[in-house]
């Protein structure tokens, strides 16, 4: 029996203090089925980070596997994370990690497609992760939270093998940009109800995967 809600992903699953938000997607789907919840998501944090830390929580907490729905935002490609032992230590963890943007530097090299890079690590962060959750029998949605080369293609080639994605090419960012849902022209997070339209939708999703 599902007791507990996963959620990783970046500051799309967070509150946004200085917009006076104080939800987001993650708590307002536990609040709807009563969960209790356990949030990873960090902003400014990259997929490598959100697979590693995701399966550092469930080996750590073992009993975790069999009674939790796992909730994940899938962020911008762009960011890369490195071990840090400098920077904000994660709960219960000993070592800490640091994001950087792709250098302009690395997108000068004649003949490096750094797009294509980003897409295929962020099919492999995906993958690995799905192959986790189903070995080990974990329920689990997916979804991406900022625009990145495949979310905004909407090319669902590359992503014929994924399975439980919610709105799969589409990005919770861009749905807010295509409806005027983000807090400002200086802060494109989303709103309140930015949050609440893609949640209510999120959910009906839920709901679906769960009766077949």
């Amino acid at each position: 029996m599902i007791e507990n809600l996963f959620v990783n992903g970046c500051s799309f699953n967070t509150t946004n203090k200085h917009a006076g938000i104080n939800t987001y997607v993650g708590k307002m789907v536990a609040d709807h089925y009563g969960y209790e919840l356990h949030n990873f998501a960090r902003g400014g944090r990259g997929n490598k980070r959100i697979e590693i830390t995701t399966k550092m929580f469930f080996e750590k907490n073992p009993q975790r596997k069999i009674d939790t729905l796992a909730l994940i935002e899938w962020t911008t490609s762009v960011r890369n994370d490195y071990v840090s032992y400098t920077w904000k230590r994660m709960p219960g963890f000993s070592s800490s990690w640091k994001s950087y943007a792709t250098s302009d530097v690395l997108r000068k090299m004649p003949g490096l497609k750094v797009d294509e890079n980003e897409s295929i690590s962020t099919i492999n962060h995906i993958n690995n992760l799905q192959n986790y959750f189903d070995l080990h029998r974990i329920p689990y949605i997916m979804y991406f939270g900022m625009n990145n080369k495949i979310s905004k293609s909407g090319d669902t080639k590359l992503l014929k093998n994924f399975t439980n994605f919610f709105r799969m090419g589409y990005s919770h960012y861009q749905y807010c940009q295509d409806n005027d849902l983000y807090v400002s022209s200086d802060d494109y997070h989303p709103s309140a109800r930015g949050h609440k339209l893609w949640t209510q939708d999120l959910i009906k999703y839920i709901d679906d995967i769960r009766r077949t």
